[in-house]
Parts: structure tokens; C-alpha cells; sequence
């Protein structure tokens, strides 16, 4: 944050790259950052197709679960 405010006032910057350093900072208040963790960066490409045989009726809601949660878990393993 304090980088982006930086950059853009900095007179070595041109004004059209202030300009867009300028929106960051003011639109950084309505941001919501969601970090991922290091252990399953991949992880939505895992939920999604689950959630997706879910919503179809292809499985039951707690076999969604119990498969999401073990793709999840051996994602992790494999990036230990």
C-alpha cells in the first residue's frame, strides 16, 4: 500500500501511471484480498467440479464434502 501511494505522487512517474497508482490506493478500502495458502494454491480447480456434481445432483451433498475434503488434503501432502 504504502509502495502504490508512493508511486503515485512520485514526479518520476508519468501522470497516466499515477493515475491508474492513484485508483489502487483509493479503491484499496473496498478490496478484499484473499490469500491463498501455500500448501493447496490449486485448490478451487479441486471444489469446483464437486460443488458442480452437487448443485447437479450427480452426488450427495455429504459425499461432496467427504471428496472435496480428501482431493484438498492430498494436494497438500503433495506440495509439502
Amino acid at each position: 500500500m504504502e509502495a502504490a501511494e508512493a508511486a503515485a505522487k512520485s514526479s518520476e512517474m508519468p501522470e497516466k501511471d499515477q493515475v491508474v497508482y492513484q485508483l489502487a490506493v483509493d479503491n484499496m478500502q473496498n478490496t478484499l484480498l484473499t490469500p491463498y495458502p501455500l500448501m493447496a494454491p490449486d485448490f478451487p480447480n479441486l471444489l469446483n467440479p464437486e460443488i458442480d456434481n452437487a448443485l447437479l445432483g450427480k452426488k450427495k451433498p455429504e459425499q461432496t464434502l467427504k471428496d472435496a475434503q480428501a482431493a484438498v488434503e492430498k494436494l497438500v501432502e503433495e506440495n509439502k
